[in-house]
């Protein structure tokens, strides 16, 4: 009887490693499409001219800090 259980439970665990298989399969494609879009756009950006860090930063501001709350959320929250 143990040693049917044991088939039993071997038989699942079988079943679980082959879907574990089965998406790293997927996650590995996934992570190949994204090296290879992000390699298609490193190419295009070659010739593209590389602002220094102020005006980079003083392009792209959208008015958040570093941890994705804007200034304005946090104002309010003061206010409160």
């Amino acid at each position: 009887q143990v040693l049917g259980a044991v088939k039993s439970e071997f038989g699942k665990f079988a079943g679980i490693l082959e879907k574990a298989e089965r998406q790293i399969s997927t996650v590995g494609k996934s992570l190949g499409e994204a090296s290879r879009k992000t390699r298609t756009i490193e190419r295009r950006l070659r010739g593209v001219e590389t602002l220094a860090g102020e005006q980079s930063q003083a392009l792209l501001n959208d008015g958040s800090d570093d941890t994705g709350t804007s200034s304005e959320d946090d104002s309010t929250d003061e206010q409160a």
